[in-house]
């Protein structure tokens, strides 16, 4: 049928991915196809999300260097992975979450503005500009809870101080 041929195609991506012995029978045509086919697309999957965890410690270390700053009861915290940005987005009821695949990957910069009395409590949300090499580093937008819609200050006025104070230090 159209299924297990679809089935048996995908296995054989999947098991050249992993470098399997296809040239053994009993790994190329398994008895326990469906089983097989699970077993090598999931551990594809984790392949991919190691490799992509690895490459995201490097720019993890390099956004803690360049942006990681306490002053005046606040701080700038760096998201460890996609859950603390889906996290992020939940508890602030806002977009940021579906930002988390670009941040991973180095497309947009997101980061934490916490007070430094709860540093894990999600408090407001800051995405930098990327744009020209980061040469011109700025923050494109910044929130709290559910974007400020309840008539709450915006944070950049609200935290003006803090956030010159931190993007002097980020610029030097």
């Amino acid at each position: 049928t159209a299924v297990a041929a679809q089935l048996w195609a995908d296995y054989q991506n999947a098991a050249a991915n992993l470098r399997y012995d296809l040239s053994r029978d009993d790994v190329r045509m398994p008895k326990d196809l469906a089983e097989r086919h699970d077993h090598a697309t999931a551990a594809v999957l984790i392949e991919a999300d190691e490799a992509a965890a690895k490459r995201y410690r490097v720019r993890l270390r390099q956004l803690t260097e360049q942006f990681s700053f306490s002053a005046q009861g606040l701080c700038v915290v760096i998201p460890n992975g996609v859950q603390d940005i889906v996290r992020e987005g939940r508890i602030l009821s806002h977009c940021v979450g579906g930002y988390a695949d670009r941040h991973m990957d180095g497309r947009a910069t997101i980061l934490f503005l916490r007070k430094e009395s709860a540093p894990s409590v999600p408090y407001v949300t800051i995405e930098m500009s990327t744009e020209n090499n980061c040469r011109d580093l700025k923050i494109r937008q910044i929130h709290g809870y559910r974007n400020e819609r309840d008539g709450t200050a915006s944070p950049l006025n609200a935290h003006a101080d803090f956030l010159k104070l931190w993007l002097d230090w980020v610029h030097a």
